[in-house]
């Protein structure tokens, strides 16, 4: 199952998260490859962030049980888009959704399925199983996304 919804939170909402992670005391940590900053919010069903508030809105609108793994990666600019290695989410019977916080030239690519821009306030849903990969953005500001695998 692979769903695209453009406009996915109200503005207010979007505005709010992306406001957050941008603040000053908003911690990033380097991923264990060096190519991208992250912070995790859940990991394992269980909260590991003090800024877990952020994501209050996304109960509503993803209508979870529970929430199995959530972070959100920036990706810094880069001189060309260049897709990173293939993985997947979770290996549980769940739903990943991929929220994209800011317009670039990267993307999302589904192992044998479809290439989607990164588009802001465009939410990706599928099968937490599925195989993907994120791209890269020669954007100056780089790539904002919000990724939470739950289950229903």
């Amino acid at each position: 199952m692979i769903k695209v919804i453009n406009n996915f939170l109200d503005n207010t909402s979007l505005f709010f998260i992306v406001k957050n992670i941008k603040k000053n005391d908003f911690a990033w940590y380097w991923n264990n490859n060096q190519k991208f900053l992250g912070h995790v919010f859940y990991k394992q069903y269980k909260i590991v962030s003090n800024k877990i508030f952020i994501l209050q809105t996304l109960e509503d609108k993803l209508k979870y049980k529970q929430v199995y793994e959530s972070y959100v990666n920036y990706i810094p600019p880069s001189k060309n888009v260049t897709e990173l290695e293939f993985n997947i989410d979770a290996d549980i019977e769940g739903t990943t959704a991929i929220i994209d916080l800011n317009t670039n030239d990267g993307y999302t690519k589904i192992m044998g399925g479809p290439k989607i821009e990164a588009v802001e306030n465009r939410c990706i849903l599928m099968d937490s199983k599925l195989v993907r990969s994120y791209a890269t953005s020669t954007n100056p500001e780089g790539r904002y996304f919000l990724n939470c695998t739950f289950t229903k």
